[in-house]
């Protein structure tokens, strides 16, 4: 994984082989770390803020062609992952329809569990 650059267009975080180029396929990771943010905001609403990220997390991965991925984080909360697919084994933690979409929320210490397990 690397941070994208300033002039390349798309996502946050990028998957890159041994030489350091980006990996065909994949996912267009959009990372948002806000101290205020709670998974609550999600559940309630979602909020104005959450459907932000999720519609920028879209377009950008529009532009790339890949699948969007979303996460997110508070102050002292555990990260979350927002894709349209239930990532790993495990059951959805959370599941809404955006925009006419599913859009699943998953803890990413469970995506690493499965991975690590797997």
């Amino acid at each position: 994984m690397r941070r994208a650059m300033a002039y390349e267009p798309g996502h946050d975080l990028r998957v890159v082989d041994e030489t350091g180029n980006v990996a065909p396929g994949g996912w267009a990771i959009e990372g948002k770390r806000y101290g205020s943010f709670d998974v609550s905001e999600v559940l309630r609403g979602p909020s104005a803020r959450w459907l932000d990220w999720w519609r920028q997390t879209l377009r950008q991965a529009h532009q790339v062609n890949r699948a969007p991925m979303l996460c997110t984080r508070g102050d002292r909360r555990p990260w979350w992952v927002w894709t349209h697919e239930a990532l790993g084994g495990r059951a959805v933690h959370i599941e809404l329809v955006v925009d006419g979409r599913t859009v699943c929320g998953t803890l990413l210490e469970d995506v690493l569990h499965e991975v690590h397990s797997g």
